[in-house]
């Protein structure tokens, strides 16, 4: 009974492992990003505007709508008061395939938050600007 429980966690364990893909700027930064909750920065963006961070979220494109959201729920339901709009740097090395592969997925992203500026039409929370790094969280 033990080889077999022992088998079956291992099993589980293994297939819980997948290698995170990142995507990462040409640029070289030397900036130093504050690790901030996702619901932190919903409920306080004017405290971390022009700082930069990183921070968890589900990730949706579409057109005119290219958002971080706290929740799938939200996401799905066009929740844009608890998104924030995504602005990615030129130099971020992703491909539309990788692109389009990531929509509706958990992502970390390091960027800076503008709490003044809310995308299109005004509609989200807050932006996050000058996206350089993006690691797909399974």
């Amino acid at each position: 009974m033990r080889k077999i429980l022992i088998v079956i966690l291992s099993s589980v364990f293994v297939s819980s492992c997948h290698d995170s893909k990142e995507y990462t700027s040409t640029k070289t930064t030397v900036k130093k990003f504050q690790i901030v909750d996702f619901a932190e920065l919903l409920s306080r963006p004017n405290d971390f505007h022009g700082k930069p961070i990183e921070t968890t979220g589900i990730f949706r494109a579409e057109f005119e709508h290219v958002g971080l959201y706290k929740s799938r729920w939200d996401s799905r339901g066009h929740n844009y008061k608890k998104a924030f709009w995504i602005e990615f740097d030129d130099s971020l090395k992703i491909n539309d395939e990788e692109f389009e592969n990531l929509n509706n997925k958990r992502i970390t992203v390091r960027g800076t938050v503008d709490a003044h500026s809310q995308g299109h039409l005004s509609e989200f929370a807050g932006s996050l600007t000058g996206i350089t790094y993006i690691r797909e969280i399974f």
